[in-house]
């Protein structure tokens, strides 16, 4: 980064900072009442009964996905046999590991 990039982005972030305090000293905009929501308890429970569908509907999915990638690994691996050694690179092999 050069020296004039440096320059540049300090003086974005003091104008930032500068529009943000005039903002906040000279508007009501952070103060303003926010309006309160008011909804039954029935409303209420219908939103979380919605939400709570929603999580476990993605769970499931997820769930789904990873049994789909499992059998598609496997099914690649069935495709592809079992792997096949020279018969002398086999008994070298068991000599290695016999001598371990």
């Amino acid at each position: 980064m050069t020296c004039l990039n440096r320059f540049n982005m300090c003086v974005c972030v003091y104008i930032y900072i500068y529009i943000y305090i005039y903002i906040y000293t000279n508007t009501n905009y952070f103060f303003q009442d926010k309006e309160e929501i008011q909804m039954t308890v029935e409303e209420a429970i219908r939103l979380i009964q919605i939400h709570e569908r929603a999580r476990q509907g993605r769970l499931r999915a997820k769930f789904m996905r990873e049994i789909r990638q499992q059998q598609e690994k496997d099914r690649l691996a069935a495709n592809r046999g079992p792997p096949t050694l020279d018969p002398d690179l086999a008994a070298i092999r068991i000599q290695k590991v016999s001598t371990l």
